[in-house]
């Protein structure tokens, strides 16, 4: 669907990935226009490439239709900067990565709750949450407490009789060396060595990303608009230093009434924070960007997320920075 050039949605969504899953969520509510912004280009599950379909994402990331071709990133700054390749596109990430549905374990929320001060994020508020997004029949018929059964991303585990000699021998090995092995990688007292679980559908053995289990079933709704090739330059705000939209890289200025949500991925997402005026004082000042509020995470540790072009970042730690959007 379109609504008018100049309509003036409640929401405006950017990125697509975990962004996909607020869009449907939030459109649920028939109240409420939504807008999800995407960076890269649209795809339909019914016309998925076989590239994409696989269980092997690596043709995608060298694929620049699909990533983010000039980003790089350095763990250190001893390391030579190194493509790295964050997912554009419906889906956006969850359209190119492993597909590793692995869950953070209840330590690590408990960690985030109770050391970083990110109330609400305990164990025992997400796990309904991880329950919702996931089918899970093999892991719920192990501990039914743990997972869903009904949610849109299918789980899926490898049966050790089709495991390659590789992986045979590891499992093998650590077994010998006395460490214990478990069914189910995602249950809360998961220890040793286990299957890992993939979000693939287990009959078409087929990825099924944020694009096919939330964005497609909800393209028809009349309060929801998906636009692809929409790449964010910065959130606009008013004087009250409210959100009022969003600023595309083309010169278009997009309104809306009530927020705006930035879920444009760990190097993205502050790359467009700073350039809206977000984030560290000093380093805002040094690049010349008006101060709207003094956030001192934001980009840390990424050394030059501020980027003009909206693509090239230097990453220092941040390659496997930690960014769990489970707002189901």
């Amino acid at each position: 669907m379109s609504f008018a050039q100049d309509a003036l949605f409640d929401i405006i969504i950017v990125g697509s990935c975990a962004g996909g899953v607020l869009a449907a969520r939030l459109s649920d509510n028939p109240n409420l226009r939504i807008l999800l912004l995407e960076a890269g280009p649209d795809h339909r599950t019914a016309t998925m490439s076989p590239e994409m379909m696989a269980v092997n994402p690596m043709s995608l990331w060298a694929d620049p239709t699909w990533t983010w071709p000039d980003c790089k990133v350095r763990r250190t700054m001893l390391q030579a900067p190194r493509h790295y390749p964050i997912g554009r596109g419906a889906g956006g990430g969850s359209a190119i990565n492993g597909m590793g549905a692995i869950r953070p374990s209840p330590q690590d929320f408990a960690e985030w709750e109770d050391m970083y001060g990110c109330e609400g994020w305990g164990w025992n508020t997400m796990l309904p949450c991880l329950r919702r997004l996931e089918s899970d029949p093999t892991g719920a018929a192990w501990e039914p407490e743990a997972h869903g059964v009904e949610g849109p991303i299918p789980i899926f585990r490898q049966p050790l009789e089709s495991w390659g000699p590789v992986a045979r021998a590891m499992r093998l090995s650590a077994l010998e060396k006395g460490y214990g092995e478990s069914p189910d990688i995602n249950s809360p007292t998961a220890s040793g060595c286990v299957s890992f679980a993939y979000n693939v559908d287990p009959i078409s053995l087929r990825r099924v990303s944020v694009n096919d289990g939330y964005i497609e079933k909800t393209r028809g709704r009349q309060n929801l608009m998906v636009r692809c090739k929409a790449v964010v330059d910065r959130v606009l705000f008013n004087e009250k230093k409210e959100a009022t939209g969003v600023l595309l890289v083309s010169g278009e200025q997009i309104l809306c009434r009530c927020e705006v949500i930035i879920c444009a991925g760990a190097l993205q997402s502050p790359a467009i924070l700073q350039r809206s005026g977000v984030g560290p004082t000093d380093l805002l000042q040094s690049l010349g960007i008006p101060i709207v509020a003094d956030v001192p995470g934001v980009g840390i540790p990424l050394a030059h997320p501020a980027s003009a072009d909206a693509q090239t970042h230097d990453c220092l730690g941040a390659l496997f920075l930690p960014i769990l959007l489970l707002l189901q």
